[in-house]
């Protein structure tokens, strides 16, 4: 009858190391989760961040192209406006003048 309570008692004492050695189980794959899900977050946001630089380069560029484009073509009217009136100034004065002279 002794060593079957010996038995037991071993049984319950193999059983109870099984348990806390799968709670320290538990616990290092719970912990080591945790850092793989950390390490996604961070890689994630890190493509994110470069994406997001990427884009605003890309757009930035644009936006560059398409100012320096509006600046050309208001710099060729008034280039052309310019010209416009140093050809007709004279007439438009003496146009003037004359609209004024004669009221």
């Amino acid at each position: 009858m002794d060593d079957v309570i010996k038995s037991i008692i071993d049984i319950d004492r193999g059983a109870e190391e099984k348990l806390r050695n799968a709670e320290k189980e538990k616990l290092r794959i719970i912990t080591d989760a945790k850092k793989a899900e950390e390490k996604m977050i961070g890689d994630a946001l890190s493509e994110a961040q470069r994406e997001i630089k990427e884009i605003e380069n890309r757009q930035l560029s644009e936006a560059n192209a398409k100012i320096s484009a509006l600046n050309e073509e208001k710099d060729r009217r008034i280039s052309q406006m310019k010209h416009t009136f140093a050809e007709c100034s004279e007439k438009w004065q003496d146009e003037i003048f004359k609209a004024v002279i004669s009221v």
